[in-house]
């Protein structure tokens, strides 16, 4: 069950993100590198992208690797909360500046 409330928080995640202006997206892409450095990008690729192999992985077979499990939840919902917090800063910045 818990790869597939992982996909849920996911699927939440971008429909939330769709709904986000372009031109504020456009905005925080030209200026992430800038903020974080182009190491940062690369490495929360890396990141998202084993993430996402695992939520497969889970998902093709729920329940056979419970700690995989564990981890790939808490990875998904780490990096939905990190991502929300430096948006709700960008967007703060903009705000101010």
């Amino acid at each position: 069950m818990l790869p597939w409330l992982t996909l849920i928080v996911l699927a939440a995640a971008a429909a939330n993100a769709f709904r986000t202006p372009k031109s504020q997206w456009r905005a925080y892409r030209a200026s992430f590198v800038a903020r974080h450095g182009l190491g940062v990008q690369i490495g929360i690729t890396v990141l998202a992208t084993l993430t996402l192999a695992m939520v497969v992985v889970t998902l093709r077979a729920p329940g056979a690797h419970p700690g995989v499990e564990d981890v790939d939840a808490l990875l998904v919902l780490l990096g939905i909360a990190c991502a929300a917090v430096d948006l709700r800063l960008f967007m703060r910045s903009q705000r101010i500046g």
